[in-house]
């Protein structure tokens, strides 16, 4: 993938982990802790911007752009021959069906690619190609936007049918998604129609940005997740209500795509603000100032081997999982890393900060500030003893952790070198004053 520039040096604690068995990031860790890299349109990685990635079974990437369809291997960019040939060179969306067929939504109609033979359809002739999906029983779905109105239809053994039934379609389809349960959602410029199984419903959904519902996914218990005006939304049994709300600061910003991965993860991408990551019950954001290539998010794309790529206003990102997991002030250390670290009998990860004593354990940082008497900066040695007690020294004082309170323990002044036990409940405590 080449050299990636410009790494910035942070003080941090790192834990090594196995990698995971299955292809997936880990749902513990915030986007800050997962490998990132970058390419930057103004590095000169390409011209215009990427709207869509798809992964094809040879293994290569696909990227629709506003300047054609181009492969990339993750070094090499090469333009599809065929561009010149499509109803347009701006490039919407795309699916490769399970035939192998590329299908290729762009902003003036649609073109599917197969066997070396490029074909076009009439019907969404110089329409703009919303939405592109294939069902569970390989029918291709086509949402299509156009004024005074847009056409959803179907494409089955090469035969479109369109559906003008669908009331309140108006403006076109800006999106697709088939859910866990074989619902097919269109999302519109007014809410969003479950098509089938059964009698299609329309749900008006409040707070939708105005280029239409374009971000949906899963529900964790059913239903369907979908992006508004500061935050997510869950429509089920007939309800709208808000699922995933947006930190305060970015109440006012769309979220205009949206990912569910494997591990259950909700990434939404927002215009303007980056990435908003939903895990676990916890919140985080990465933005531009924290590395994204860009503010804007138009597309997410997970692929085989798990890797997350976020396609941005000014390049596109690549988050993947790494056996050496960083922790930072920003995953809620009180302080930098400075000092001694322990490892402990039940799996947690004791070490001291510039802030204090601070603890790891199942992925959850708990910062013990002043904690009974708990010396809150530099905390010289760790130690746990036979009872499973944490020794805590620091320049004044000594004392160990029981039952979540700290003991103070009369012991030499000065800085405290280490701790350690002897027989018979004996401990042994090296001072540089005795």
């Amino acid at each position: 993938m080449g050299q990636i520039p410009g790494m910035r040096a942070i003080l941090a604690v790192v834990a090594l982990a196995a990698a995971p068995g299955a292809f997936a990031l880990n749902a513990d860790l915030d986007v800050s802790q997962y490998a990132h890299f970058g390419w930057r349109n103004r590095d000169g990685f390409l011209k215009g911007e990427i709207h869509k990635v798809v992964q094809t079974s040879d293994g290569y990437l696909w990227l629709g752009t506003s300047s054609g369809l181009l492969r990339f291997d993750g070094i090499n960019i090469t333009p599809w021959p065929q561009n010149r040939n499509l109803p347009s060179d701006y490039v919407r969306t795309l699916i490769e069906s399970r035939d192998g067929t590329l299908w290729i939504g762009t902003q003036k109609g649609l073109a599917s690619w197969k066997d070396g033979k490029l074909a076009t359809y009439p019907d969404f002739a110089n329409l703009p190609i919303g939405g592109l999906l294939e069902d569970r029983d390989s029918t291709i779905w086509v949402g299509a936007t156009g004024l005074p109105n847009g056409k959803f239809c179907e494409i089955r053994n090469e035969a479109v049918r369109c559906h003008p039934e669908m009331g309140g379609l108006g403006r076109g389809v800006a999106s697709l998604h088939e859910d866990r349960s074989g619902n097919l959602w269109a999302g519109l410029f007014s809410g969003v129609w479950r098509w089938n199984p059964g009698a299609p419903q329309f749900y008006s959904v409040p707070g939708q940005e105005a280029n239409g519902i374009q971000a949906m996914a899963d529900g964790e218990d059913g239903g369907i997740l979908i992006g508004v005006t500061g935050g997510v939304r869950k429509v089920q049994n007939g309800k709208s209500e808000e699922a995933f709300p947006f930190p305060s600061p970015l109440q006012g910003f769309a979220a205009a795509r949206l990912l569910r991965d494997r591990d259950d993860g909700i990434w939404v991408g927002t215009t303007g603000r980056g990435i908003v990551h939903f895990h676990r019950g916890r919140t985080d954001v990465f933005a531009q100032a924290d590395g994204l290539t860009g503010s804007t998010i138009y597309n997410f794309f997970e692929d085989r081997e798990g890797n997350i790529w976020v396609a941005t206003d000014s390049g596109l990102d690549r988050f993947r999982e790494l056996p050496v997991v960083t922790y930072a002030q920003s995953q809620g250390l009180s302080g930098e890393p400075a000092g001694a670290v322990l490892g402990a009998r039940d799996g947690s990860i004791w070490f001291a900060t510039s802030g204090g004593l601070n603890r790891i354990r199942d992925g959850e940082i708990t910062a013990y500030h002043n904690h009974g008497g708990l010396p809150d900066h530099q905390l010289a040695s760790l130690y746990e003893d036979s009872k499973g007690r944490i020794w805590v020294s620091s320049l004044k004082n000594a004392g160990y952790l029981e039952n979540d309170r700290f003991v103070t323990t009369a012991v030499p002044g000065g800085y405290i070198d280490g701790i350690a036990e002897g027989s018979a409940g004996t401990f042994w405590i090296a001072s540089q004053n005795e």
